[in-house]
């Protein structure tokens, strides 16, 4: 059985959300797959700081360093602002695998306060307007499906341990070593760097990229839905709505964000 860590980083004002949904999770595990709780299973639990790239360069050391994980095959990172169902982890590894899909996310949400924008957390590479390349969240997706993308977010990654040991060895073949021969800090998770442009790119976008820049590809599982704790809960339906009630969006698209509302009550 591959073992499964989890790493999560939390303030002391910790959601209740989500330590509900973890308590749940390990309460299933226990009792069922045993991906967490098993020989190779285990837990990286660090304080959130400021720096989120930080952070997660931090679980991804433990990860590596521990010797007690060192037969752990996967890595789980899920953010503290997140909710989620128990068997989430036995959902993710039913898809995951180490060759063919070795980066694996949940369908989780973006946005900011009630009403106004929301995005999922799938990106595609597309060229703007003078042929560059860019990166932008998928106006839509396919439900309930394995869906390969350019970039997702770290709000739950699962990625397998040779990912990350890939990404460490020598340039060009990695990132661990810079051109110049010394030692690159942060060969994973990195934070202000933008596109030729300067379009600024997230740390976990930043991740994906250079996976896919090794030919490592990255999927998203829109079956494992989370939702991402606000004053409310962003999840599929909260985007449904605001989905269904988008004056300026696409019909076609608002129509069939009210039809799977309505099927959903």
């Amino acid at each position: 059985m591959p073992g499964v860590v989890i790493a999560y980083s939390a303030a002391m004002s910790n959601v209740f959300q989500f330590t509900t949904s973890l308590t749940l999770l390990m309460r299933y595990d226990a009792y069922n797959e045993q991906h967490l709780m098993g020989q190779f299973g285990g837990e990286v639990a660090l304080q959130s700081g400021p720096r989120i790239a930080e952070i997660r360069t931090q679980m991804v050391k433990k990860f590596l360093e521990t010797p007690d994980y060192r037969n752990s095959e996967w890595l789980l990172q899920v953010d503290a602002d997140m909710t989620f169902q128990p068997d989430l982890v036995s959902r993710l590894m039913e898809v995951a695998d180490r060759d063919e899909v070795p980066i694996l996310g949940g369908l989780c949400f973006a946005g900011g306060h009630a009403g106004g924008r929301a995005y999922p957390t799938i990106y595609e590479e597309i060229l703007d307007e003078d042929g560059d390349v860019c990166v932008q969240p998928v106006a839509d997706y396919p439900r309930n499906r394995l869906v390969k993308c350019g970039a997702t977010g770290g709000a739950c990654l699962l990625v397998h341990r040779t990912v990350y040991e890939r990404m460490m060895q020598a340039h060009p073949k990695g990132y661990g070593t810079r051109p110049d021969g010394a030692k690159n800090f942060y060969p994973w998770f990195v934070e202000g760097v933008t596109d030729p442009k300067g379009r600024p790119l997230g740390e976990d976008v930043v991740f994906c990229r250079k996976a896919r820049g090794m030919g490592i590809p990255t999927h998203v599982d829109t079956s494992i839905k989370l939702g991402h704790v606000k004053t409310y809960i962003l999840d599929e339906d909260e985007w449904l709505r605001r989905q269904a009630t988008n004056v300026t969006g696409d019909r076609a698209a608002r129509r069939r964000a009210a039809r799977e509302l309505a099927r959903a009550r």
